[in-house]
């Protein structure tokens, strides 16, 4: 069989038809807790819905095929997808917009440095001050926000600009 073009597979996921029902879209499993053995163990491999419910499997999946990564994860929010983003990181410095998101920001503000993150803010038109922080603090972490929230100010060509900074940062 054929691969299935970028287009078909953000149109129609996995293509998958489940039986009995013959449904093409995925179902949503609303359940917030899963069986608990006697012994403690969950045999079903869930554990509690906010982690590990079934009905991001296939869209996070998709999204990971369609972006050529490893793996994908979806959040509830995307104030919820950065905080992981930023927790996930080591002590060191990380970049991050000057325009962006306010609660973030004040999250970021607020308990970054606690957690051994000295952040240091770019200029969200500017290639050149985010590509020339980037080289002079060697970041664990950059957070990019195009369009930026709530000014709209975009960083043109982003994916040559995230191709420069890797090769620079090495």
């Amino acid at each position: 069989m054929r691969a299935k073009r970028r287009e078909t597979l953000t149109a129609q996921g996995s293509g998958r038809v489940a039986e009995p029902y013959r449904e093409i879209v995925e179902p949503i499993h609303v359940a917030t807790t899963y069986e608990r053995g006697t012994d403690g163990s969950y045999p079903g491999g869930r554990v509690y819905s906010r982690a590990d419910n079934p009905t991001y499997d296939a869209p996070e999946a998709l999204i990971a095929s369609l972006e050529g990564a490893h793996a994908a994860l979806l959040f509830a929010s995307g104030e919820a997808a950065a905080g992981a983003f930023f927790q996930a990181l080591m002590p060191g410095a990380v970049l991050a917009p000057r325009n962006m998101y306010w609660a973030l920001r004040k999250w970021l503000l607020d308990f970054a440095k606690p957690r051994g993150l000295a952040v240091e803010f770019y200029d969200n038109a500017s290639i050149d001050d985010l590509a020339a922080k980037a080289r002079a603090v060697k970041p664990r972490g950059i957070w990019i926000e195009t369009p930026a929230n709530p000014t709209w100010e975009v960083i043109e060509h982003i994916d040559d600009l995230i191709g420069d900074i890797e090769e620079a940062l090495g």
